[in-house]
């Protein structure tokens, strides 16, 4: 199974918005997981949701998730925009050759079931094709 990173937005004006930008990158991570059957890395939601946002705190958190990106196979950001820490998080990844994905466009929150249906044949074959990769590596007929 392909582990993907999720990158998602979190600061905001509020703590509000904040707990809802929490709130959608755990929806992003579900649907993500359910759809193209691959295992999600969002360490940063419990950093976030325990932590208080200090400069410290964030420095600490964003060298912890340098430290995930490089265990996944693929670098995901979704959200509706990119954040400074996504931009940090997708320059780690494409420093080591880690696929990267800009799902941003497809808005704060994932799909809802009508539009998984309309574009379920790409969802399909993407999911096929990390299934394979990941048989693959487990199987040491290709490297990560």
């Amino acid at each position: 199974m392909a582990l993907i990173y999720l990158a998602h937005p979190y600061a905001a004006e509020t703590e509000a918005k904040m707990q809802g930008n929490r709130r959608s990158a755990m929806a992003w991570g579900i649907w993500i997981a359910r759809t193209f059957g691959v295992a999600v890395s969002a360490d940063w939601i419990w950093w976030c949701e325990y932590l208080t946002e200090t400069p410290e705190n964030h420095e600490l958190g964003l060298r912890c998730d340098d430290q995930a990106i490089m265990k996944c196979d693929e670098f995901w950001m979704v959200g509706g925009r990119i954040s400074g820490g996504m931009l940090r998080g997708e320059r780690v990844a494409r420093g080591i050759n880690i696929a990267v994905r800009d799902l941003t466009g497809w808005g704060v929150v994932p799909p809802k079931d009508a539009e998984t249906a309309r574009v379920g044949g790409i969802y399909s074959i993407y999911a096929q094709t990390l299934k394979l990769r990941s048989t693959l590596i487990e199987k040491g007929l290709i490297s990560r």
